[in-house]
């Protein structure tokens, strides 16, 4: 699951104080690695198509256990 937000610097909105701000929330177990080269691809997204500098571009990434992640009450981990 990705979620993207743009939050103002400061409390502004404006288009020049923009910060792209990616929240990127899956299961756990991907590499450092497959973290940077995917913050990378989502940084030069935000560059190419949002006009963004590569400076403001901020990327978390949140990862969940499989037993912490529940779907209308039902344990995900069991669909799987």
């Amino acid at each position: 699951m990705f979620g993207a937000q743009v939050v103002g610097a400061g409390g502004s909105f404006g288009w020049e104080s923009a910060v792209p701000l990616v929240d990127v929330t899956w299961y756990e177990g991907r590499s450092r690695e497959q973290k940077e080269k995917l913050a990378r691809a989502i940084c030069e997204a935000f560059v190419e198509i949002g006009a963004a500098r590569p400076d403001t571009v901020h990327v978390i990434f949140r990862d969940i256990e499989p037993t912490q992640w529940f779907k209308s009450a039902e344990l995900l981990e069991e669909e799987r």
